[in-house]
């Protein structure tokens, strides 16, 4: 699917986005929740701050608590086919562990990281139901496990009645495997877009990559409009959160229906949400 996935491309960018995603908000900040109207919205790894980690239940709940419809979560493989919320191949950042997810059982890895920092996707789904809708990013999965890890996402989620509401993001053969996934969606770049059939489909790419005639012309063919807002898309920009900002209020107005934003950009939301859409 998504040919606008940004990998690191030095430990030093790496690090620079971490920094800014972080940045949303200090740990004491506690933000009214907002209204997403008919529109979808997802956290970005969920809601992030100084004292709130990445994809973790923390996450989760202030993720809810704030009026996100979803949120975007980080999928990788256990070495027993289990799925694990985490975004990077290893432990490094999660739980100070140079150890890669695909190496270790579940058993292995609940040794190294508490559930409450890198929770099971069974976990995760079991605190969701009900509650939020989630956009799994399915990551790389060691070879001959993609069957396994296809399987366990897909039970997990329709254990707990989150599958047809799914939002399905990622690369590779494991998210091919959802395309017809009960009435969930699959994401498509905007390059393919015009010769795909809309059924189980959405649009998913970079601010950059939009525009109000492109927009209209995407949802003319039956498709809906994501676009997602991340700080590391801004790196080179000297004011990153303007720039992200500004993107957010310019989408608002071209009629997207939805985006997915690191919670940085919740400011901008709230002050351009309310504005009228689909006039650019």
């Amino acid at each position: 699917m998504d040919g606008h996935r940004t990998h690191w491309k030095t430990p030093q960018t790496a690090l620079a986005a971490l920094c800014l995603l972080c940045a949303a908000a200090p740990g004491g900040d506690t933000p009214p929740p907002m209204t997403a109207g008919n529109r979808i919205l997802a956290a970005h790894r969920g809601v992030v701050t100084e004292t709130i980690p990445e994809n973790s239940l923390a996450s989760l709940e202030e993720t809810i608590r704030r009026g996100y419809t979803h949120i975007e979560v980080d999928l990788r493989c256990t070495r027993d086919g289990r799925a694990v919320c985490l975004h990077d191949d290893r432990l490094r950042r999660a739980a100070g562990s140079p150890r890669a997810a695909g190496e270790l059982t579940l058993d292995e890895l609940r040794a190294l990281a508490p559930v409450e920092k890198v929770p099971d996707f069974e976990t995760f789904c079991a605190r969701s139901a009900g509650r939020i809708a989630l956009m799994p990013d399915i990551k790389e999965c060691p070879e001959g496990l993609e069957a396994a890890f296809a399987a366990d996402i897909e039970r997990c989620l329709a254990a707990h009645g989150l599958l047809d509401t799914a939002l399905f993001i990622g690369r590779g053969a494991v998210p091919e495997r959802f395309k017809k996934a009960g009435g969930s969606l699959r994401a498509v770049s905007p390059e393919a877009a015009a010769g795909t059939p809309p059924a189980g489909r959405f649009v998913f790419g970079h601010a950059k990559d939009f525009d109000g005639p492109s927009v209209r012309a995407f949802q003319a063919l039956g498709l809906k409009v994501v676009v997602s807002i991340n700080t590391f898309h801004y790196l080179g920009a000297g004011d990153w959160r303007g720039a992200g900002g500004a993107d957010v209020k310019r989408m608002l107005e071209c009629g997207v229906d939805g985006l997915q934003i690191d919670s940085v950009y919740e400011p901008a939301f709230r002050e351009h949400a309310g504005g009228a859409a689909g006039t650019m």
